[in-house]
Formats: C-alpha cells, sequence, structure tokens
C-alpha cells in the first residue's frame, strides 16, 4: 500500500532545505572570495608574497564550491519540481557563483602580477589602483549582503 504524503499551503518538501543550504554555501564562497580579494589586494599594494601563495589555496576552495553549487542547482531544479521563484532562486544563486568564481579568478590573476612585479620600485599610479581596489572591495561585501 502507498502512504499518500499531503502537504498544507505552509509545508513544502525537500527544495526549501535544499534552498537554504544552498545560500549558506552561496555565502561561504562569497566569504572565501573576499578573503582572496583582500588578500590580492595585500598582495599588490604592501607587496606581501605570504598572501599572494595564500590565494592559490583559496581558488582551489572557490573552484570546488563553483562546481559543487552549479551541481546542486541544476539537480534540485531537475529532481524536485521547484516553484516559478525557486527556480529564480536558483538561477540567481548559479549566475552569483559564477560571477564570484570569475571574482576568485581575477585575485588569482592579481596575485601572479604582484610576483612578477614583485622586484621592481612601485608604479607611481599604484594609489589610484589600490583606491579602485578598495571601492571595488566594498561593492562586492555590498552585494553579498544584498
Amino acid at each position: 500500500m502507498k502512504a499518500v504524503v499531503k502537504y498544507t499551503i505552509f509545508e513544502k518538501p525537500q527544495p526549501i532545505r535544499a534552498i537554504k543550504r544552498l545560500e549558506r554555501d552561496v555565502l561561504r564562497m562569497g566569504a572565501l572570495v573576499e578573503q582572496s580579494f583582500r588578500l590580492s589586494h595585500q598582495a599588490l599594494f604592501n607587496r606581501d608574497l605570504t598572501a599572494a601563495e595564500q590565494i592559490r589555496r583559496l581558488d582551489k576552495k572557490i573552484d570546488r564550491f563553483y562546481r559543487q553549487i552549479e551541481v546542486d542547482c541544476a539537480t534540485i531544479m531537475s529532481n524536485q519540481a521547484p516553484t516559478d521563484q525557486e527556480s529564480r532562486c536558483l538561477s540567481s544563486f548559479m549566475q552569483l557563483v559564477r560571477d564570484l568564481e570569475r571574482i576568485g579568478d581575477y585575485a588569482k590573476d592579481l596575485a601572479e602580477i604582484a610576483m612578477k612585479i614583485f622586484p621592481y620600485p612601485p608604479h607611481p599610479t599604484l594609489g589610484e589602483v589600490a583606491i579602485m581596489s578598495d571601492h571595488a572591495q566594498s561593492m562586492l561585501a555590498t552585494s553579498l549582503v544584498a
């Protein structure tokens, strides 16, 4: 005999829990990207080579989060019949993690540049670039709060 499961209007099976878990994972990934961004700033403007080396490890973690979140989103969309609102949320997560992963890659690229230019004296425009970097960091933090 099959058991019939009925849900009231306020109950929802798995997608809500899975989406909440995904939201936590996206925020964890965002925190790693913020950390990577700060380290790239230190590497480039404070000439901190240890920070540059730490970014490589962080980038691998960021890439793992990216792949896992994309797989989880696709799995939920295909197996759990999310509502329209949940589908939009999952699509937003997929776009967000793609952008976060790209920012993490940019941070890694900046760290590599910092290592290459380390032996040379600082460029005169580095101060202006530092200001732009600070603005970009605050924009990233603001986007993760939203």
